[in-house]
């Protein structure tokens, strides 16, 4: 090796040091500043929820205030733009969902890629799905109701194509061979209300919007589509337990940043996170909302995003879902 090749070498090596060196002390002083925890959907579904419930303790674990900021539209693409467009350094968080995972397929021409341009720090809760019925419709149990929807065409309430409701009523059409009648709303809220009101028959529903109205008797729970029986709603069966094993999802939610982010930075998001999630108090406010505190680490946080995006990508083109 020549003496100018070798003092490139060394340069090289003098420089990553540095970067390496400078990128941990970030991370150790960061956050010295506000962070923006972006959602990207209306006030008072389950992703907004999750973000007011782990700002405060993330503000309080940093010593920095964060502040939540709704941005809503375009199946919430418009609000996770905005993240992956930010200054790289941390400071713009937001909040994902199984929303985001469906979109990679749902929207090819999207303004960013999921996969290459967000860095998923933390997959926070889970949130379980739950079959329901407005009280007027004759079914009590889930074999009940896919008999009835085989010689009825029932209405079924979404937040929008391609919308875990949505993604939900889809694979259970598929499982059970029927056909229904999909109506989209402005958000899961609204599609709630409808629903007891009697205007739509049943749905696949996000537990923590549907689980006031069943409590409230407004209405009828039919089958939970997890693994396990839920603890707020112990005499509701899974869907396993109901006959239809393969009828199976759950919401998700987490946390991301841009992908530009030094990855001392991403962990130091992620730790603060999961040390968030894991707290007592977090995880009881968390528990009381039917969300299930997960705190996936980074590293299991993006194996599970890529898996489904893989998963949910599939049943959108076998159904030929389309966007709104």
């Amino acid at each position: 090796m020549s003496r100018h090749a070798a003092q490139a070498v060394l340069a090289l090596g003098i420089a990553t040091a540095f970067a390496l060196t400078a990128g941990s002390a970030a991370a150790q002083s960061f956050p010295v500043k506000p962070v923006r925890m972006i959602v990207a959907f209306p006030p008072g579904g389950g992703a907004d929820v999750f973000g007011r419930v782990l700002a405060p303790k993330l503000a309080e674990i940093w010593g920095q205030p964060v502040v939540v900021e709704n941005r809503p539209g375009a199946s919430a693409m418009i609000g996770m733009d905005a993240v992956a467009k930010a200054p790289p350094d941390g400071y713009t968080i937001g909040i994902i969902t199984l929303t985001h995972a469906i979109n990679a397929t749902l929207f090819p021409k999207a303004p960013y890629s999921l996969l290459k341009d967000i860095a998923p720090v933390s997959i926070s809760v889970h949130s379980p799905m739950l079959v329901v019925t407005h009280p007027s419709v004759p079914a009590t149990t889930l074999g009940d109701l896919t008999a009835l929807l085989r010689t009825r065409k029932l209405s079924a309430p979404s937040s929008g194509n391609g919308s875990p409701p949505h993604i939900g009523l889809e694979l259970y059409k598929q499982l059970g061979g029927f056909q229904a009648v999909h109506v989209t709303y402005k958000g899961g809220a609204p599609s709630m209300i409808d629903l007891v009101g009697g205007q739509t028959d049943f749905a696949v529903s996000n537990l923590v919007e549907s689980i006031q109205h069943v409590k409230a008797g407004k209405l009828r729970p039919i089958a939970i589509p997890s693994e396990t029986r839920h603890p707020q709603l112990p005499d509701v069966p899974t869907t396993a337990e109901a006959g239809m094993p393969a009828f199976r999802l759950s919401n998700w939610v987490g946390v991301v940043t841009g992908a530009g982010v030094p990855v001392e930075i991403q962990q130091a998001l992620s730790d603060a996170v999961e040390r968030a999630v894991r707290s007592p108090e977090i995880s009881r406010k968390l528990v009381d909302l039917a969300l299930t505190p997960a705190a996936m680490p980074m590293t299991e946080a993006r194996r599970h995003v890529e898996t489904e995006v893989g998963r949910w990508g599939e049943l959108i083109r076998n159904a030929n879902i389309q966007p709104d």
